[in-house]
């Protein structure tokens, strides 16, 4: 071996630590709200990815009460907009999934029981939950230059399980907010986040 290409191997080892330790660093942190009665979670999005079959695939990721948390959103590439009768603005039907991202989706459930007051039916969450979104006088679509702000729809077949969240991107200022739409939809939410 030379020693030029030692110094290389070298070099490529000093960097391969750097970045690798750079990715599997301590997230920042999010942050929760209970003000009002109503719980919040936004957190830092710490991926953002576009996919031939989803229009935007966002991974957040952060720091609450000690614990690391965090999930996947995907939003489908089709939205239909629904005009808002006497007024200048549209809804934007479309689909969404929330995606485990392994053991930080499972503390996000936990964490979310806790929050909630409301047992989690298991220690791991989903790993794909399919639900209905649209969005809120804005149109998805334009989620890579636009703050979104949609409203997701769990189970909307079913009475007992039926939920509602509001969700809303910002990958501008990397930020994702969970936000709670009605204390009534907390035990059906926690049974899609926790259920197998």
């Amino acid at each position: 071996m030379t020693l030029l290409h030692l110094t290389r191997c070298f070099i490529v080892g000093i960097l391969s630590a750097l970045f690798g330790a750079a990715s599997n660093a301590e997230p920042t942190g999010g942050r929760f709200s209970t003000a009002d009665g109503f719980v919040d979670i936004d957190l830092p999005i710490v991926q953002v990815e576009s996919k031939s079959s989803t229009l935007v695939s966002v991974i957040a990721r952060g720091k609450i009460q000690g614990v690391v948390v965090g999930f996947a959103v995907d939003l489908d590439s089709k939205w239909i907009e629904k005009p808002i009768e006497n007024a200048n603005n549209s809804f934007y039907l479309g689909k969404a999934r929330l995606r485990s991202i392994g053991s930080d989706s499972d503390v996000f459930t936990k964490l979310l029981a806790s929050l909630y007051q409301l047992p989690c039916a298991t220690s791991r969450m989903p790993s794909r939950i399919e639900v209905e979104a649209v969005g809120l006088a804005n149109d998805p679509r334009l989620v890579k230059s636009n703050p979104t702000k949609m409203k997701l729809f769990f189970n909307s077949n079913s009475e007992s399980n039926y939920a509602e969240v509001f969700l809303n991107l910002d990958l501008n200022s990397k930020i994702l907010e969970f936000h709670e739409k009605d204390p009534g939809y907390r035990a059906p939410l926690l049974r899609s986040l926790c259920s197998t």
